[in-house]
């Protein structure tokens, strides 16, 4: 399946998050706001590795429906990169180590950039926007997931989740154009997506414990279970998302595959409303 034709826009939004209280935003509790709130410290590094890998190819692009769709998906990321470091600051006001989380990711990020291959790094941004892409798509399917939730905190993740939808595709078509669609080019992203799955997982889990730990809430039982419940029942993000992962190591996998962009236009109502 071919990726779609759609523009994407450039949303020059901000947020206010000085008046949210960042430890218990969310109805599930503290740790669950705490769950959301480190995903935040990967954002802005990983949103420029990403730039960086989709730009360097950007000259070998034929096709002229996927140049214009890599500026949009360039404006989007600086977008998001610069909302998530507004929000990683007030985080940085209620105690988050944060200096020491994005040098993590930081570190992380320049290990990839001095080892791999910029084809590497590609199928890298590609296995990440493919990991970012299906917990857009349960969060923009599923209402459950921000419900009650602070009204701006829900407006910015599904604002991210709206604009991680319409760009999903984007890295990987350049990447199909760059590197091809045969069984060296399928290994290549099967193999760094396991990789990426790893230490993204990691990294989350080690943010969430000492986040916890620094704000007071580790030992918050019922919270802990409100999360595990929440991603594993009801409304069970992690096992929804679960089957959409393992679509991605198919030899025949598109994004568009799983075409979700009637949630785009219905959220982005919502987001912008007339």
């Amino acid at each position: 399946m071919g990726s779609r034709s759609h523009a994407i826009p450039k949303r020059d939004l901000h947020f206010d998050l000085s008046k949210v209280d960042l430890r218990n935003w969310h109805p599930r509790g503290q740790v669950t706001a705490h769950f959301f709130n480190v995903q935040s410290m990967l954002f802005p590094q990983g949103e420029r590795f990403f730039i960086r890998s989709v730009r360097h190819y950007r000259e070998r692009i034929q096709d002229l429906v996927l140049k214009e769709q890599v500026a949009g998906f360039i404006a989007q990321e600086a977008m998001h990169g610069r909302e998530h470091d507004a929000y990683n600051a007030q985080l940085a006001r209620i105690g988050y180590p944060v200096a020491w989380m994005e040098k993590w990711v930081e570190r992380t990020l320049w290990f990839a950039d001095k080892t791999m291959w910029p084809k590497d790094q590609l199928a890298m941004t590609v296995s990440l926007e493919h990991l970012t892409s299906i917990a857009a798509e349960d969060l923009l399917d599923d209402p459950r997931i921000l419900e009650g939730a602070d009204p701006e905190m829900q407006k910015l993740w599904r604002w991210h989740a709206i604009e991680e939808t319409e760009h999903k595709a984007v890295a990987f078509d350049v990447y199909r154009e760059v590197a091809g669609e045969g069984v060296a080019a399928w290994l290549r992203r099967c193999t760094i997506m396991l990789s990426v799955s790893f230490t993204m997982q990691l990294t989350i889990w080690l943010f969430l414990l000492v986040a916890t730990i620094r704000s007071g809430s580790f030992f918050r039982l019922r919270d802990w279970g409100e999360l595990f419940w929440g991603l594993w029942v009801t409304p069970g993000s992690y096992r929804r998302q679960f089957p959409r992962y393992w679509k991605y190591f198919s030899p025949r996998f598109h994004p568009w595959q799983a075409d979700n962009y009637a949630r785009v236009l219905e959220w982005q109502k919502a987001l912008t409303p007339s």
